[in-house]
């Protein structure tokens, strides 16, 4: 997983107290001839969670695959229904079927669903936007 600094809120003023907005990314092999695949603690525990972002970076296929859900283990298309399989396929808050901010008190995973058929290969990168706060250092 690599971690990206996106635009820091600060108050420089104020002992460089703050929040970061980051995006934990992780390319997902869509593998295994199975209908779901887990990417364990995707989501950071004690974060405020923004919503994820997603791409198909390499077609994914499988017996009778024909579109993804997102979701989070609970609510399988919280992040996104029915994403089509094709390359370049993109995900956005837009996608979303509930409300994706939240705050977790332990790290959370992310769960794509063939809707019909399994997973056999693919690749789709991941990208979870969330708000990190940073502790004063005076």
């Amino acid at each position: 997983m690599i971690i990206r600094h996106g635009g820091a809120l600060k108050n420089l003023q104020a002992q460089d107290q703050g929040a970061v907005v980051k995006v934990a990314s992780q390319l997902v092999p869509m593998t295994g001839d199975g209908a779901t695949v887990t990417v364990t603690d995707a989501r950071p525990a004690k974060k405020f969670i923004l919503g994820i972002t997603a791409r198909v970076t390499t077609v994914v296929a499988g017996a009778a695959l024909t579109t993804i859900n997102i979701g989070d283990g609970t609510d399988a298309d919280r992040y996104g229904a029915a994403i089509l399989a094709a390359k370049d396929t993109r995900v956005g808050y837009g996608d979303a079927t509930a409300d994706p901010r939240e705050w977790l008190t332990a790290a959370g995973n992310i769960v794509f669903t063939a809707v019909v058929g399994v997973f056999s290969s693919g690749v789709i990168r991941l990208d979870v936007h969330y708000l990190d706060l940073e502790v004063p250092s005076a």
